[in-house]
């Protein structure tokens, strides 16, 4: 049943077809070592993963207590946040991509967002805010 659900799930047409196709990893790894100091390990009360994602937002977009100590599983729940969206099979229902302004880290400025900014992948631009800053 879930595999037919999945096969009739909305697929949105820049969606990887790689599940592992991380396009902003460089950004990823800014963003960690702002939010959490890169600590795969990080668990608080509230927030997980190195990325400092909720715990709530990392499990309702495919994470798993496993994933947060796999740098690659952590990106790809990330990049289904941020760019991808994804299809969740308790809801039965396609879940938009939110982008990346949930980060404070990227709110701030910095490095992770340059790197954000320099990132012209068709699914990456679209979330492009303020870059002015980052132009010679």
């Amino acid at each position: 049943m879930a595999a037919l659900i999945l096969a009739l799930a909305p697929i949105p047409k820049d969606a990887p077809t790689n599940p592992a196709g991380i396009v902003t990893a460089k950004m990823w790894a800014a963003l960690a070592q702002c939010e959490t100091g890169n600590n795969l390990a990080h668990n608080t009360r509230s927030y997980i993963s190195a990325l400092g994602m909720a715990k709530g937002t990392f499990s309702n977009w495919g994470g798993t207590r496993a994933d947060t100590r796999s740098w690659l599983r952590t990106m790809e729940v990330a990049e289904r946040v941020a760019w991808y969206g994804h299809y969740n099979v308790k809801q039965k229902r396609f879940v938009w991509a939110v982008g990346p302004w949930g980060w404070g880290c990227l709110r701030k400025g910095g490095e992770a967002h340059r790197l954000l900014c320099a990132n012209h992948t068709p699914v990456v631009k679209r979330w492009h805010r303020d870059c002015q800053q980052f132009r010679s």
